[in-house]
């Protein structure tokens, strides 16, 4: 299947990620989240998807040049929600030390291999305390010798002193395709305002999504041009893409999983 939106383009193979249903909580349960990733939204049935949709390339063309990216991977520490009715700090710190107020649901650190098609593919489900809570935060993590980051390393060598890796295709205009490597070792720690808030109660888990747009990580400041991936592994080039990363977050509750809001 091939899907056009705007200047996007959306290559779909059969899915084996993504877990069967319509992304509604279960009839009875403890409060708590069913965390999702969305690269984009998609006005498909989830059923449909779910059994359509594997791998994909995420598309964008721009001033005659074309990036095709197959794999997105972002190491990800300390996954939490601000209550409405707490003080929560401003940064996520890298202590366990955690209450109910100010929740973590997954601490890693942990590989997030985003999906690179239409619709919010599920992750995992946590029991959090009953609430309102109107901030998701967490931090893009650079894994090092420390001890809680061995395990994660032997089972992702690649990321040593790595956060976030992209791999793809460059289509200079007039030119065949390039396949490219990018990475950055950039931390930063993402706060994202939920507008509205998201309401955890008995019943079962809420829907999360947590949408990671990757259209516009390589376009350059100007806006009119995409930036060479392999000439931005460092500098000026490296940081632009790296402010568009931080720029491309989103997060709300999805409860049929097509990557947009239900509010």
């Amino acid at each position: 299947m091939r899907t056009r939106i705007g200047s996007l383009v959306f290559v779909s193979l059969p899915c084996l990620l993504a877990a069967c249903g319509d992304g509604a909580a279960p009839a009875g349960g403890n409060p708590g989240v069913a965390f999702q990733v969305a690269s984009s939204a998609s006005s498909a049935n989830p059923m449909e998807r779910d059994g359509a949709v594997a791998l994909a390339d995420v598309v964008t063309n721009l001033g005659g040049a074309t990036i095709s990216i197959d794999t997105l991977q972002i190491v990800v520490r300390r996954l939490k929600l601000d209550r409405t009715d707490a003080s929560c700090p401003d940064n996520v710190t890298d202590s366990d030390n955690d209450d109910n107020r100010c929740p973590d649901f997954r601490t890693g650190p942990f590989l997030l291999n985003v999906p690179l098609v239409p619709g919010a593919t599920a992750q995992f489900t946590q029991d959090l305390p009953a609430g309102q809570y109107n901030k998701v935060r967490f931090k893009i993590h650079k894994p090092s010798n420390r001890p809680g980051d061995a395990a994660f390393l032997a089972a992702n060598p690649l990321f040593s002193d790595k956060t976030i890796l992209v791999r793809g295709s460059f289509t200079a205009p007039g030119q065949a395709p390039v396949r490219f490597v990018w990475w950055t070792d950039m931390e930063i720690e993402q706060k994202i305002d939920l507008v509205p808030p998201l309401t955890l109660a008995a019943g079962g888990p809420t829907p999360l999504t947590l949408l990671v747009d990757p259209t516009n990580w390589f376009r350059n400041q100007a806006g009119d041009g995409l930036i060479t991936p392999a000439q931005a592994l460092g500098g000026s080039l490296r940081s632009r893409i790296e402010n568009n990363i931080r720029a491309s977050f989103r997060a709300f509750r999805d409860a049929n999983r097509n990557g947009r809001s239900d509010d």
